[in-house]
């Protein structure tokens, strides 16, 4: 009983948090004429999307399915691609976390379309070494925000790609998702992995909705979208020979692990 009760504290405590911020940028449509602006407008360091990412990161469930994640990613060196990188808070939490990645030999290159988040980014990464891209991860390449240098991504390159509610954006996940998820699948080594974070909940009224993630450009949830998203690129991962495991609840995971062949 006095577990029950500890659980149903820590969930009115949570809430209570969520409560105390908006989430308009949930329901901001992407505008592709648009782009890096609309990304600006509803990911850069002027939203209330950072408030939301601490909320986030905090949750007991989220950060339990990290360290799960993160106990299988056994890298003790090497080159990670982080899409969406944002202002990197997801990196903190994923190192906070430990797991079996030994950080100080892991080089981050982080991608994202918010030039003002990459600007945090830097300095929440300045223990890792990393280098940090201001562009489309569709173009696979984008301009490095220290040198103005445009940097692409080389093929069989990364060791591990990390993509935390990034890859479910509409700018991504369309029509065209197959044939990007392929090449993307062509920057990893033979040997990686793959640790991918869909929401499957979304807020109304300053309060958490579990069972479907917001559609915003049709204005309305959608119970069907993560777990199709997860059941897509699973399959696209399978047919590139990753062993794929999906878990979680409000936010559904992917991960995956593709062996070196000997």
């Amino acid at each position: 009983m006095l577990i029950k009760n500890s659980i149903l504290l820590y969930y009115l405590i949570l809430n209570k948090k969520y409560m105390k911020h908006d989430a308009n940028w949930i329901k901001q449509p992407i505008n592709h004429n648009n782009l890096f602006k609309s990304y600006e407008d509803k990911y850069g360091i002027n939203s209330d999307f950072s408030k939301w990412q601490e909320i986030i990161f905090a949750d007991k469930d989220v950060r339990d399915n990290l360290s799960k994640a993160l106990n299988a990613i056994d890298l003790d060196q090497g080159n990670v691609l982080d899409i969406g990188i944002n202002n990197a808070l997801e990196i903190g939490a994923m190192k906070d976390l430990k797991g079996l990645i030994n950080w100080d030999n892991i080089k981050i290159t982080g991608i994202d379309l918010s030039r003002t988040a990459l600007k945090i980014a830097k300095n929440n990464l300045k223990d890792i070494k990393h280098e940090l891209l201001f562009g489309n991860i569709l173009e696979f390449s984008g301009q490095d925000i220290d040198s103005d240098q445009k940097i692409s991504l080389a093929d069989n390159h990364f060791d591990a790609c990390f993509a935390i509610t990034s890859l479910q954006s509409t700018g991504i996940y369309n029509d065209n998702f197959t044939s990007f998820a392929n090449n993307l699948i062509k920057k990893m080594k033979n040997k990686s992995y793959f640790l991918v974070m869909v929401p499957n909940c979304y807020i109304e009224n300053r309060q958490l909705k579990e069972g479907g993630a917001f559609n915003a450009e049709r204005q309305a949830p959608d119970k069907d979208f993560a777990p199709n998203f997860v059941k897509k690129f699973g399959l696209i991962l399978q047919n590139n020979n990753y062993k794929v495991e999906s878990f979680g609840d409000k936010f559904l995971f992917i991960l995956a692990k593709r062996y070196a062949k000997k």
